[in-house]
C-alpha cells in the first residue's frame, strides 16, 4: 500500500489489545445490567478505527456484538 506505516499499525493494534482488561470489565458489568448485544455504527475513515474494539469484544467475549458500516 502506498504510504503503509508498518510500526503506526502494529502502534494502532497493540493499543486496542491494552484496553481489554477495561473492555472486559464494562462489558462483564453491562451484561449484568441487561445488556444483550453492542452495535458499532458509523461510517468513513472513523468507523474503521473501531474495528480492534471489535475484533476483540468478538474473538475474546461472549457478548454479542454487530459492525455495520453506512454508505
Amino acid at each position: 500500500m502506498l504510504n503503509f506505516n508498518d510500526d503506526r499499525f502494529v502502534s494502532i493494534e497493540n493499543a486496542g489489545l491494552a484496553v481489554e482488561p477495561e473492555l472486559d470489565a464494562i462489558i462483564a458489568r453491562l451484561l449484568g445490567d441487561g445488556a444483550r448485544n453492542l452495535f458499532f455504527l458509523g461510517a468513513g475513515g472513523v468507523m474503521f478505527l473501531t474495528q480492534p474494539a471489535y475484533n476483540l469484544l468478538r474473538t475474546r467475549s461472549t457478548f454479542p456484538v454487530f459492525y455495520e458500516m453506512g454508505a
